[in-house]
């Protein structure tokens, strides 16, 4: 990669940092005003604000923008864009110019000396001989060369930092994949036609249109969903002891997570925070939507009838019962997890909840809002600074020749 390729990836990444935390204090104070509605409607606004944190990167490399000196000076790559074409274009004739010094050459450089014309104007410098036909490719005028010089050496130390978190957020999704892999394979499909029975009924009164596969596995201690267009649910092997109630609130609770498309939205957020994974706003952010997915999906079985102390009693029974080494959240979504477990409880049973679903125009309201929150924050350029001017050095002399 180029200089100049590595400053204005530096200088991307860097503007991103900028407007993903200002994008993300939207999406908190949203969620604060939203503090006495619904947890689908706080979901919902955490779910924007992700979603805005992707599109920032399309929005910022597609569409032009307004610049705005947010950014250090040493970040910039102005010069270096407006020089390079033509730099590259003479190397070769400055190259070997320098190789073969003749007069014509050498004296406007020369003449500048003694001269009152700026020593700045001068288009290059003279190489000594023997220096390679890049080196020859001078800095461009006004431009210190020790700074050249330190932007080279940590522009692409700062790229490489940034990639290397990247891809570290990653590994936690790679070995939840591999886990997910592990007991999908040692899953079998579910045979008993009073559960197939149970599954049909419930996706029908939650108007949940796609495929449902249902499965079994001795490895699985907890129920777990997982897939969008396909999904799971993966019942444990002790399933077969359940009583009929408790049966019914488990598939009810799964299966709100699969008519919210609650398993492709955290890979989303997840997401976000490999490729924002410097910003601490993020990592909140992917939290919080955790939170308010699961009050969201005990909101949405609570509206089909169920009793609140019943499901609360389900609810902690079956996270008693949870090993020490659950499947990773990132790649299935389980119905019980201890973290978390007694501000869940606490909101099922509290009456004075809203447990407002959301529907399909307010999502699209919603939308529009965010879109147009967000689209012009995006259309912002960070740009460098201007460089604070040195002290100009003092004056040569002007010599005269003697009568």
């Amino acid at each position: 990669m180029s200089h100049f390729s590595t400053t204005a990836a530096v200088l991307l990444v860097a503007d991103l940092a900028l407007k993903s935390g200002a994008v993300l204090l939207l999406a908190g104070l949203a969620a604060l005003a939203a503090r006495r509605a619904s947890a689908a409607w706080r979901h919902l606004v955490w779910t924007l604000g992700i979603l805005g944190l992707l599109a920032l990167p399309v929005v910022s490399l597609s569409l032009p923008g307004w610049r705005m000196p947010l950014l250090p000076h040493w970040l910039a790559a102005d010069e270096l864009a407006a020089a390079e074409p033509a730099l590259a274009a003479s190397a070769i004739p400055a190259a070997k110019a320098a190789h073969n010094p003749e007069p014509s050459v050498i004296a406007p450089y020369l003449a500048s000396e003694t001269t009152n014309a700026p020593t700045a104007a001068a288009p290059a410098a003279i190489a000594p001989r023997g220096t390679t036909d890049q080196a020859i490719i001078a800095a461009p005028a006004g431009t210190n060369a020790s700074a050249l010089n330190w932007r080279s050496a940590w522009q692409p130390l700062l790229l490489g930092l940034w990639v290397a978190g990247c891809l570290a957020a990653l590994l936690p999704l790679a070995s939840g994949l591999l886990q997910l892999r592990r007991l999908s394979a040692g899953a079998r499909e579910a045979g008993d036609p009073r559960w197939l029975h149970q599954l049909r009924d419930l996706q029908r009164e939650l108007e949940i249109r796609r495929p449902v596969r249902l499965l079994v596995s001795d490895a699985a201690s907890v129920p777990v969903t997982w897939g969008a267009f396909r999904p799971a649910l993966l019942l444990p092997a002790a399933a077969r002891a359940w009583s009929a109630d408790r049966l019914r609130l488990v598939m009810l609770h799964e299966l709100a997570h699969i008519r919210r498309w609650d398993w492709l939205t955290q890979l989303v957020a997840h997401a976000a925070c490999t490729l924002y994974w410097f910003n601490p706003l993020v990592w909140l952010a992917a939290q919080r939507m955790r939170i308010e997915r699961e009050a969201a999906c005990d909101d949405l079985v609570l509206a089909t009838g169920a009793r609140p102390s019943q499901y609360a009693q389900e609810l902690l029974q079956l996270a008693a019962g949870l090993t020490e080494r659950p499947l990773s959240p990132l790649v299935a979504v389980p119905m019980a997890r201890r973290s978390g477990l007694e501000d869940r409880l606490r909101g099922i049973l509290d009456a004075r909840r809203s447990r407002a679903a959301v529907t399909t125009l307010a999502i699209g309201l919603a939308v529009l809002l965010a879109a147009a929150a967000v689209g012009p924050l995006a259309l912002l350029r960070a740009a460098p600074g201007s460089e604070p001017e040195s002290s100009p050095a003092p004056e040569r002399p002007a010599t005269t020749k003697p009568a």
